[in-house]
């Protein structure tokens, strides 16, 4: 009998093969360090002060200067630049500087897992890093509130292909073609190959490690949003992220762009955050924006470098 039988609705342990494989290099994936568990726990006490908070982070400086990092890059930055991770904390908020320190731990585990080829690694880290700087710029544009928890999940929504791909890498890459023209047969193809999908696999990992449910429901629905009961607004906008960067990876121009064919939107669209026309107009600006950022090469190795 396996450790993990039961995770919650809609949650379920992967086949024995890839549990074991997992398992098996546990210790390479499994990395947040001490010091971003002890915050993360911090983050639980309301009454929790900006200064205990920072006495914890700044025993760890790698986290520290992620933190910074990210604080001063395009995706976050608030005007002129912070020096000190104090400063950090008190601009951005404990709760967004708790979702940037599960950023930075998630971001470290992908750049990191062991893979034969390379190649599929650091190309599921660049659609996962899209798909967050898409996320962000829907949550600004469409002020939906998220404060870097939207971030979060776009960098964690697609890390079960990540795990798939270091547990049965032979047949990940029967599986999924990293084309990102992706349709409805994806997850069937996948669960016809491994007997799982990467939506229920990321789940099981997330849910297993004790991410929020909310970042667990982003990874588990992100390609059928429409399904999910719990965290819709946070799952909607992944999805719709996902789809944007997906478009991104695969497009030549913006122009043929239909956003009708975006299922994140269409719930954010029943859930009365906005109208197709509203979405139509503002996503050819959302692309050009993500592009823009993508560009920069501060925010392109701003989370998880070494």
């Amino acid at each position: 009998m396996n450790m993990f039988q039961y995770l919650g609705p809609g949650l379920e342990c992967p086949p024995d093969l890839l549990l074991q494989r997992i398992l098996n290099c546990e210790s390479e994936l499994l990395v947040f360090p001490a010091v971003a568990t002890k915050a993360i726990e911090l983050t639980k006490n309301k009454d929790c002060s900006m200064t205990e908070f920072t006495c914890v982070v700044e025993k760890d400086a790698k986290l520290t200067t992620d933190i910074l990092r990210l604080a001063n890059s395009g995706l976050l930055s608030m005007g002129s630049p912070v020096n000190s991770l104090h400063q950090a904390i008190v601009r951005l908020g404990i709760r967004r500087c708790k979702s940037l320190i599960f950023s930075v731990c998630l971001a470290g585990m992908m750049k990191k897992v062991p893979l034969e080829q390379a190649w599929i690694r650091e190309v599921l880290w660049q659609h996962s890093l899209t798909t967050a700087m898409a996320c962000l710029c829907l949550n600004r544009t469409l002020n939906l509130g998220f404060q870097g928890e939207e971030f979060t999940a776009g960098l964690l929504h697609d890390f079960g292909r990540t795990l798939i791909a270091v547990a049965d890498e032979s047949r990940f890459k029967k599986a999924d073609s990293l084309t990102f023209e992706e349709d409805e047969n994806i997850l069937l193809i996948e669960d016809n190959i491994l007997g799982t999908d990467h939506c229920k696999f990321g789940a099981w990992f997330a849910a297993t490690n004790g991410l929020p449910d909310a970042l667990v429901a982003a990874v588990r629905w992100h390609h059928s949003p429409a399904k999910c009961q719990t965290h819709r607004k946070l799952v909607a906008l992944t999805a719709a992220a996902d789809h944007i960067a997906n478009f991104l990876q695969t497009a030549q121009d913006f122009d043929g762009y239909d956003t009708t064919q975006n299922p994140g939107i269409n719930v954010l669209v029943d859930l009365g955050v906005c109208t197709q026309l509203q979405f139509s107009t503002i996503a050819n600006s959302v692309m050009i924006e993500v592009e823009q950022i993508s560009q920069d090469s501060n925010s392109c190795s701003l989370v998880g470098a070494s």
